[in-house]
């Protein structure tokens, strides 16, 4: 394979790789700051989350140098349910605390 071809590739991958990771992040972030209480609702959360992965994505359309990209925006929604998957099951470990 040619070396810019390798190198737009290789680029292209860690822009998902960062959509992704960025919004699992935010997403274990916010499932953790719900606490015990579980407010606000699972639906309000995931619900936000999710809008804010596709509205921060198409807001990129009115900006000149940036453009919005579906591939981008899916790796938005994967991030932000892998990462809600993530937060809620170590929240579960840490609930029912040490194993005996």
């Amino acid at each position: 394979m040619e070396p810019a071809i390798q190198e737009g590739l290789t680029d292209r991958f860690a822009d998902y790789w960062q959509h992704l990771v960025g919004f699992q992040l935010l997403a274990l972030l916010v499932c953790w700051a719900r606490g015990p209480s579980g407010f606000p609702a699972v639906r309000t959360c995931l619900l936000t989350l999710l809008g804010y992965a596709i509205f921060s994505e198409a807001l990129q359309a009115l900006v000149p140098s940036r453009s919005c990209e579906l591939r981008d925006m899916a790796a938005n929604l994967l991030g932000v349910l892998i990462g809600w998957l993530m937060g809620t099951t170590l929240f579960r470990w840490h609930a029912q605390g040490p194993a005996t």
